[in-house]
């Protein structure tokens, strides 16, 4: 993406309207790439917090959202937590599992690194299409958001052929 601006209508941008009209576009950019990816059935909102800085909390969530484990339980629709612990503890940024708290759009999980009790089925049930996960890692101020897809079986077999 290129951004430019000429200047030639002699006006200024408010710079905080300008800065949240520029993220509102780069959103729907992203969500558009990630929902035109080959043969993605859903997007996903990767939300992870209290890392000790921004920088880290994008590099766990990148580290998760690589995962092609994590994508294939996004994909069933399986809020398997012990997936994203996995694919966090991967990262470089240090991770203390009593800490870590992982949910499932508004459905909580695992905290301290422990599974919480919750209606799996309702649960289930309301991941069939696109969803939010928020892992949280401690209390710190760092905080990411990743627009990820799962890794469904149409995926695979769209990349193994010929090209």
């Amino acid at each position: 993406m290129i951004l430019l601006a000429s200047g030639a209508s002699g006006q200024q941008a408010e710079e905080e309207a300008f800065a949240d009209a520029l993220t509102a576009v780069c959103e729907s950019l992203a969500r558009q790439i990630a929902r035109d990816g080959e043969e993605t059935t859903k997007v996903i909102d990767l939300v992870v917090e209290g890392a000790p800085s921004d920088a880290a909390a994008r590099s766990l969530g990148l580290e998760i959202s690589d995962s092609d484990l994590v994508r294939s339980s996004f994909h069933g629709g399986d809020p398997n937590w012990g997936r994203i612990l996995q694919a966090a503890g991967q990262s470089a940024v240090g991770l203390d599992p009593a800490q870590l708290r992982v949910s499932y759009d508004d459905t909580l999980v695992a905290e301290h690194g422990v599974a919480v009790a919750h209606d799996r089925a309702d649960l289930v049930g309301r991941l069939t299409g696109d969803f939010t996960v928020v892992v949280g890692v401690g209390d710190g101020p760092g905080s990411a958001r990743i627009v990820t897809t799962d890794l469904s079986p149409g995926y695979v077999t769209f990349n193994a052929e010929p090209s």
